[in-house]
């Protein structure tokens, strides 16, 4: 499964063979190891934080901070003797730093437009999502430098899930929950962005484009439902597939008796507006009894159509915001519970 960052594995080692070293073989692996272990939980405290909804351009001077502690780090590692492994964690860091640096440098500038479309969105989360694989790539190179090190002075790595260490642990369960999240995010999303089209096309009156993108906001809806249906629960909890599904719900109950409502209204708008426009063009003297008959339909029906107008948008954006603080009320559960 994806991880965000490295596992970072604390081995314990058993020392088999004496060594000529003034430092032994497993002293020179744990203080090699203990370089970065701060670094690594500061790297997962900033990870967290931009994975889980903080923007990143907000906390940028964590990002900054973080940078110049591998610079620091590296010195330190630089001035222990050296080694194959010491060639490593080199290595190691020198990755860490080029990611955080090159690779977040473009999701910085990715997450300013993101919200602009579908394809931009699902691009922004495969970006910090790759970069998080290159983090992992990193340290299972390194991982196998330790145990090729190992190897070559007869060190025993006892390696297993129960000698990990409390953060590694904390990534593994936070990476894995991502990846699902971001699998369901992009599902919610891809109507929620169609529904902004939709609105905004209201905004300027433009009804044609109303009509048009409420009909790909129901497809979308559609879609959602089926891909919805192959997305399975995480770990047994459907939260967040169960508040997406309410959701696409809302979006095709839009698409199919709400936008339809609002289109009416305003053709309703339109012909009161031209009979209107008619029937002040003319004297009252030469009014005929079909342009008043014409102008009365006309305004009782723009009349009724205008409280029906008002009672749909109060609803939909009471049900608009009554699903955005569930969706991320869910979020921040699934989160608190499933990545911890």
């Amino acid at each position: 499964m994806t991880k965000i960052l490295p596992i970072l594995l604390l081995s314990l080692c058993i020392i088999t063979t004496k060594s000529n070293y003034a430092q032994s073989p497993v002293e020179h692996m744990n203080e090699l190891t203990a370089s970065f272990a701060n670094v690594k939980q500061d790297t997962w405290k900033y990870l967290k934080a931009v994975t889980q909804g903080r923007k990143a351009k907000k906390i940028e001077k964590t990002r900054e901070a973080l940078l110049s502690q591998y610079k620091e780090e590296k010195k330190n590692v630089l001035k222990i003797k050296n080694s194959s492994l010491k060639d490593a964690v080199i290595q190691y860091l020198d990755m860490c730093y080029t990611v955080l640096k090159e690779d977040f440098d473009k999701i910085l500038d990715m997450e300013d437009i993101a919200e602009q479309s579908y394809d931009l969105m699902e691009a922004y989360l495969m970006a910090k999502q790759k970069a998080g694989e290159k983090l992992d790539e990193a340290f299972e190179d390194y991982k196998m430098a330790e145990k090729d090190y190992a190897l070559a002075n007869n060190i025993t790595l006892v390696d297993g899930e129960e000698v990990k260490d409390k953060v590694s642990k904390k990534i593994e369960k936070a990476s894995d929950a991502l990846v699902y999240y971001n699998k369901i995010f992009l599902i919610y999303f891809k109507p929620f962005k169609q529904e902004a089209y939709a609105l905004d096309a209201l905004n300027r009156q433009d009804i044609s484009s109303v009509e048009q993108n409420a009909n790909s906001l129901g497809n979308f809806a559609e879609e959602g439902f089926e891909k919805l249906k192959k997305a399975g629960t995480y770990r047994g909890y459907a939260g967040l597939k169960t508040a997406a599904y309410k959701y696409l719900t809302f979006y095709k109950a839009e698409s199919e008796k709400d936008f339809p409502v609002i289109v009416d209204f305003y053709l309703k708008k339109e012909t009161f507006e031209k009979a209107q426009e008619n029937i002040n063009s003319k004297s009252k003297k030469s009014r005929t009894q079909k342009d008043i008959d014409d102008y009365n339909a006309a305004s009782n029906e723009y009349n009724k159509a205008v409280n029906v107008y008002n009672e749909k948008i109060n609803s939909m954006n009471k049900r608009r915001t009554e699903l955005f603080n569930e969706w991320n009320k869910t979020v921040e559960h699934y989160f608190q519970t499933y990545s911890k």
